[in-house]
């Protein structure tokens, strides 16, 4: 613990020394006064502050009854339970004397509550489980306390909660007196007195309680730490005893092992050496085997090959002919539209020139083209009624040229078909 924790631990119990001589101060400086009577003391509370009052000394009984039982005090529990019964007895009158004195049994209540948080019953504890190094190795014989042991803080709140008690306890016993003087010897007051008694004898149980747990596993641990310090002095005896003998058995075992060891690595030898040399015949021979199959294998491929390959040849020579024949047939073909369409735009050329034409658009054939002509002339009317176009008076220049042709005027029908393209394409 360092300075500043051990600074604030003693200025809380310097508080809480305090804060006990405090209430020891006020309760011997309470003014002596005349006893109020059942019927004044119930009148100063309300039936709720006094119910809620004695709830708060029931608890401290509570927190004591279940202290005895945890501890395993059976006597301390029945006393207990005994005292709670007793604390139905006392009547709403004494506990408002007890109230108006100022034994304040809530804050007892919250001061035991708060040290039952602290506090670790045997259910909660984590026991610690050593592990033995060795068979029969002891442990820490441990009680109901556990094996962890309590904090500043524990300790402190078990004191805070004795001197709590103490200063409720002064003061309650001033009006336990006061009670006794109205009820008399015996009356209903020994029954508060013995109430505000044991709720002293708690407090006082619990801080003894938590001092003792110290004090037990401090022994505990003590008397377990001379059991294993003997324990491991014993194994270190037996050691040191078995030692030469061990030894030997280990020399002895290690010889043995070593000549087992070299038996089963030459005999694992002569098998590795023997199964190789079988492993390198039936490897060659497998080799051999399978480079006669691949031998054969390529020459049945070549063959193969070879066969595909002159048949291939003879379908590409059988293809590349007829490809050049019909690229000939296709370019004659070309050849012969090419010069058709350009022998067709001289028509038109002529057909719409002004002047004279030529002369083989004037004539027959075989000596000209003046059939071409009629066949130019009359796709242009054809063309422009089909394209909804006026073709004006192509139809009877054509009729005429068509006669003028059968007549033999052949230039005439030329002029006839001219004056014909000439309007159906004006």
């Amino acid at each position: 613990m360092n300075v500043l924790k051990r600074l604030l631990l003693v200025l809380s119990l310097l508080v809480v020394m305090l804060s006990f001589a405090a209430s020891q101060a006020v309760a011997a400086q309470l003014p002596s006064r005349p006893p109020a009577s059942d019927a004044e003391m119930i009148g100063r509370f309300t039936p709720v502050e006094i119910q809620d009052y004695r709830e708060a000394i029931r608890q401290t009984f509570v927190f004591g009854d279940e202290l005895a039982r945890m501890t395993k005090n059976a006597a301390g529990e029945k006393l207990i339970e005994q005292r709670m019964q007793l604390l139905d007895r006392v009547s709403d009158a004494d506990l408002a004397r007890l109230m108006s004195y100022g034994a304040n049994f809530g804050q007892l209540r919250d001061s035991m509550m708060a040290l039952r948080q602290t506090l670790k019953w045997p259910d909660q504890v984590d026991g610690r489980k050593p592990v033995a190094l060795s068979s029969g190795f002891p442990d820490a014989a441990y009680d109901f306390c556990g094996s962890t042991h309590g904090s500043a803080p524990v300790l402190l709140a078990a004191q805070v909660d004795l001197d709590v008690a103490k200063g409720v306890w002064s003061i309650a016993s001033r009006a336990c007196d006061q009670v006794l003087v109205i009820a008399g010897e015996g009356g209903n007051g020994s029954a508060l007195c013995i109430v505000v008694d044991t709720a002293l004898f708690i407090a006082e149980t619990a801080f003894n309680a938590v001092v003792f747990c110290e004090n037990d596993i401090d022994s505990a641990e003590i008397n377990g730490s001379y059991r294993r310090l003997d324990h491991i002095h014993s194994d270190l005896e037996t050691l040191s005893g078995n030692a030469d003998s061990s030894k030997t058995d280990i020399v002895n075992n290690d010889n043995g092992n070593k000549d087992a060891i070299v038996s089963n690595d030459n005999a694992n030898k002569d098998a590795i050496v023997a199964n190789d040399n079988a492993n390198k015949i039936a490897i060659i021979g497998n080799d051999n085997a399978n480079r006669n199959l691949i031998i054969l294998n390529d020459n049945a491929n070549r063959d193969s090959i070879e066969a595909n390959d002159n048949s291939n040849r003879d379908a590409i020579v059988a293809n590349d002919n007829a490809n050049r024949v019909q690229i000939i047939n296709n370019d004659n073909h070309n050849r012969d539209l090419i010069i058709s369409n350009e022998l067709r735009l001289s028509i038109e050329l002529s057909l719409a020139a002004q002047g004279s034409p030529l002369g083989e658009f004037e004539l027959p054939p075989p000596a000209g083209h003046l059939d071409l002509v009629d066949g130019v002339v009359r796709q242009t009317i054809d063309a422009m009624k089909a394209a909804n176009q006026t073709v004006f008076q192509a139809e009877q220049f054509y009729a005429q040229a068509v006669v003028q042709a059968g007549q033999g005027n052949f230039k005439s029908a030329f002029k006839s078909y001219q004056q014909s393209y000439r309007e159906a394409t004006k």
